[in-house]
Protein backbone atom coordinates (compact mmCIF):
# COMPACT_ATOMS: atom_id res chain seq x y z
CA UNK A 1 0.00 0.00 0.00
CA UNK A 2 1.32 3.40 -0.98
CA UNK A 3 1.33 6.25 1.62
CA UNK A 4 -1.73 8.39 0.45
CA UNK A 5 -0.98 11.89 -0.24
CA UNK A 6 -3.27 14.70 1.44
CA UNK A 7 -4.62 17.69 -0.64
CA UNK A 8 -6.50 20.60 0.25
CA UNK A 9 -8.75 22.08 -2.58
CA UNK A 10 -11.40 24.49 -1.24
CA UNK A 11 -12.40 25.43 2.22
CA UNK A 12 -14.38 27.78 3.48
CA UNK A 13 -17.12 28.46 7.01
CA UNK A 14 -19.34 25.96 6.04
CA UNK A 15 -17.15 23.53 3.32
CA UNK A 16 -14.37 21.39 2.58
CA UNK A 17 -12.80 19.72 -0.23
CA UNK A 18 -10.36 17.31 0.73
CA UNK A 19 -8.47 14.40 -1.65
CA UNK A 20 -6.84 11.65 -0.73
CA UNK A 21 -4.67 9.57 -3.60
CA UNK A 22 -3.88 7.17 -4.10
CA UNK A 23 -5.68 4.70 -2.11
CA UNK A 24 -6.19 0.68 -2.12
CA UNK A 25 -9.29 -0.51 -3.99
CA UNK A 26 -12.60 -0.12 -1.92
CA UNK A 27 -10.07 1.86 0.68
CA UNK A 28 -12.19 4.76 -0.29
CA UNK A 29 -15.49 3.65 0.34
CA UNK A 30 -14.59 2.67 3.80
CA UNK A 31 -13.14 5.83 4.85
CA UNK A 32 -15.52 7.74 3.13
CA UNK A 33 -18.69 6.08 5.26
CA UNK A 34 -16.24 6.14 8.73
CA UNK A 35 -16.08 9.99 8.25
CA UNK A 36 -19.58 10.37 6.92
CA UNK A 37 -21.08 8.62 10.04
CA UNK A 38 -18.50 10.63 12.46
CA UNK A 39 -20.01 13.72 10.80
CA UNK A 40 -23.50 12.66 11.15
CA UNK A 41 -23.32 11.74 14.59
CA UNK A 42 -21.41 15.16 15.60
CA UNK A 43 -24.16 17.37 14.09
CA UNK A 44 -26.42 19.16 16.63
CA UNK A 45 -29.73 20.07 15.84
CA UNK A 46 -32.65 21.81 17.61
CA UNK A 47 -36.20 20.48 17.76
CA UNK A 48 -39.29 20.07 19.33
CA UNK A 49 -39.45 17.35 22.21
CA UNK A 50 -42.87 18.18 24.26
CA UNK A 51 -46.63 19.66 23.22
CA UNK A 52 -49.04 19.92 25.73
CA UNK A 53 -52.29 21.35 24.71
CA UNK A 54 -55.47 22.50 26.18
CA UNK A 55 -58.15 20.21 25.57
CA UNK A 56 -56.62 17.26 24.84
CA UNK A 57 -55.89 14.06 26.08
CA UNK A 58 -53.57 12.25 24.22
CA UNK A 59 -52.32 12.24 20.64
CA UNK A 60 -55.17 10.91 18.68
CA UNK A 61 -57.31 13.56 20.34
CA UNK A 62 -59.66 15.27 18.03
CA UNK A 63 -59.67 18.52 19.16
CA UNK A 64 -63.03 20.83 18.52
CA UNK A 65 -62.48 23.99 16.32
CA UNK A 66 -59.10 22.78 14.65
CA UNK A 67 -59.51 21.08 11.34
CA UNK A 68 -56.44 18.76 12.05
CA UNK A 69 -56.10 16.13 14.51
CA UNK A 70 -53.18 15.96 17.20
CA UNK A 71 -51.37 13.94 15.13
CA UNK A 72 -51.14 16.09 12.31
CA UNK A 73 -50.89 18.74 14.07
CA UNK A 74 -47.78 17.24 16.00
CA UNK A 75 -46.34 16.78 12.21
CA UNK A 76 -46.63 19.90 11.47
CA UNK A 77 -44.88 21.44 13.96
CA UNK A 78 -42.00 19.16 13.42
CA UNK A 79 -41.92 21.05 10.18
CA UNK A 80 -40.84 24.77 11.91
CA UNK A 81 -36.85 25.24 11.52
CA UNK A 82 -35.38 26.97 14.66
CA UNK A 83 -32.60 28.78 15.72
CA UNK A 84 -31.51 29.03 19.30
CA UNK A 85 -28.80 30.79 21.16
CA UNK A 86 -29.26 28.57 24.24
CA UNK A 87 -28.06 25.61 25.31
CA UNK A 88 -31.00 24.82 27.66
CA UNK A 89 -34.36 23.93 27.12
CA UNK A 90 -36.86 27.07 25.85
CA UNK A 91 -41.13 26.91 26.34
CA UNK A 92 -42.42 28.49 23.26
CA UNK A 93 -46.02 29.76 23.43
CA UNK A 94 -48.77 28.85 20.93
CA UNK A 95 -52.36 31.45 21.45
CA UNK A 96 -54.92 32.37 18.54
CA UNK A 97 -58.39 32.51 18.81
CA UNK A 98 -59.27 34.06 15.64
CA UNK A 99 -60.61 31.42 12.60
CA UNK A 100 -58.32 31.05 9.92
CA UNK A 101 -54.64 29.68 9.40
CA UNK A 102 -52.24 28.98 12.36
CA UNK A 103 -48.64 29.62 11.43
CA UNK A 104 -45.05 29.71 13.37
CA UNK A 105 -45.08 33.30 13.00
CA UNK A 106 -48.11 32.92 15.50
CA UNK A 107 -46.03 31.68 18.33
CA UNK A 108 -44.42 33.94 21.34
CA UNK A 109 -40.61 33.66 21.13
CA UNK A 110 -37.81 34.43 23.80
CA UNK A 111 -35.16 36.36 22.49
CA UNK A 112 -32.78 33.57 21.95
CA UNK A 113 -35.39 32.08 19.83
CA UNK A 114 -35.84 32.29 15.94
CA UNK A 115 -37.85 31.00 13.59
CA UNK A 116 -36.05 30.47 10.35
CA UNK A 117 -39.36 29.49 8.31
CA UNK A 118 -41.96 31.82 10.20
CA UNK A 119 -45.01 30.54 7.09
CA UNK A 120 -45.11 27.37 8.12
CA UNK A 121 -48.38 25.90 8.38
CA UNK A 122 -49.38 24.59 11.73
CA UNK A 123 -53.12 24.09 11.58
CA UNK A 124 -56.69 25.67 10.57
CA UNK A 125 -59.30 26.95 13.21
CA UNK A 126 -62.53 27.07 12.66
CA UNK A 127 -65.41 29.72 13.62
CA UNK A 128 -65.60 28.37 17.47
CA UNK A 129 -61.81 27.00 17.32
CA UNK A 130 -58.84 28.22 19.53
CA UNK A 131 -55.63 26.96 20.47
CA UNK A 132 -53.68 27.44 23.14
CA UNK A 133 -50.45 25.47 23.69
CA UNK A 134 -47.24 24.91 25.22
CA UNK A 135 -44.30 23.97 23.33
CA UNK A 136 -40.53 22.87 24.23
CA UNK A 137 -37.74 23.13 22.35
CA UNK A 138 -34.55 21.37 22.83
CA UNK A 139 -30.73 21.19 21.19
CA UNK A 140 -29.28 17.68 21.27
CA UNK A 141 -27.20 15.58 18.83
Amino acid sequence: MHKPNVKVKLIDDFQGEFVLEPLERGFGHTLGNSIRRVLLSSIEGIGITQIRMENTMHEFSAVEGIREDMMELAANLKNIVFKMDSDDPVMLKLEKKSPGEVKAQDMSLPSEVEIINPDCYICTLTKKGSIKAEIKIEKDK
